[in-house]
Parts: structure tokens; C-alpha cells; sequence
């Protein structure tokens, strides 16, 4: 396989990578409740295959570095930043839609339990009505 070809498959998997990053985001952003587990296992295939092309460009420098080669690595090591930068937004909007899902969780936990309390019968222990009747 050719070096050009190489380099070709490495920027276009940098490219499918933030491409789904940005989708990811957007969703995380819009949707009432967005799939982690799905978006989850995209990166993570999507990582692999730059990461078998990465391994592969850097087998095939090999020791002989030259400057097109060094320049070209250091453009691939500023595309990954941005990528990893992303990848923290990404990690931010989750925590904040965990956050915002626990706090819902506890609201209704707490609406339940206030629930309970005015069920016929109440409390088994307790032989008093929990409402009170004007017509008496």
C-alpha cells in the first residue's frame, strides 16, 4: 500500500471521526433522550479504524523520518487535539444530561413517596385517616 494511500485513509477517518463527534454533540444538545450507549459504540469503532490507520502510516515511516514525514505526523497531531478538545465537550454535555436526569429521577422518587402518603389506608401501622372529612 502506497504512503499517499495511507495518508488519504488516516485524514479521511480523522474526518469520519469529527464528523460524528459534531452529530453526537448535537444530539446530546436537542434530544429529549439521546442513545449513549449507541453513540458510545460509534467512537469507539470509529477510533479503531483511525488507530489502525495511524499504526499503519507509522510502520511505514519507520525510522527514516524525514521532514515531509514529520510535518505530515505534526498535522495529524493537531487534528487529534481538536478531536480530544471535542471529545471533552462531548464528556461535559453528558455529565450535564446524567445530572439533569438524576435530579428528574429524585423528583419523582419524592412525588411518589408524597403520593403514598394519601393512599387509602396510609401507613399499615397507623389506623388514623390520612384525610380528613368536612362532614363530620
Amino acid at each position: 500500500m502506497t504512503q499517499q494511500l495511507k495518508t488519504r485513509q488516516v485524514e479521511d477517518s480523522l474526518k469520519a471521526y469529527e464528523s460524528i463527534q459534531s452529530r453526537h454533540l448535537q444530539s446530546i444538545r436537542t434530544e429529549a433522550v439521546p442513545d449513549l450507549a449507541r453513540m458510545t459504540q460509534e467512537r469507539d469503532k470509529a477510533f479503531q479504524v483511525l488507530k489502525n490507520h495511524l499504526d499503519s502510516v507509522m510502520q511505514a515511516t519507520g525510522s527514516g523520518m524525514e521532514d515531509d514525514n514529520i510535518n505530515e505526523l505534526n498535522r495529524y497531531k493537531n487534528w487529534i487535539s481538536t478531536i480530544l478538545e471535542l471529545d471533552e465537550k462531548i464528556a461535559v454535555e453528558i455529565k450535564k444530561y446524567k445530572d439533569t436526569l438524576k435530579s428528574s429521577i429524585n423528583t419523582i422518587q419524592q412525588g411518589k413517596t408524597a403520593m403514598n402518603g394519601y393512599r387509602l389506608g396510609g401507613s399499615p401501622f397507623s389506623r388514623q385517616p390520612r384525610v380528613l372529612s368536612m362532614n363530620r
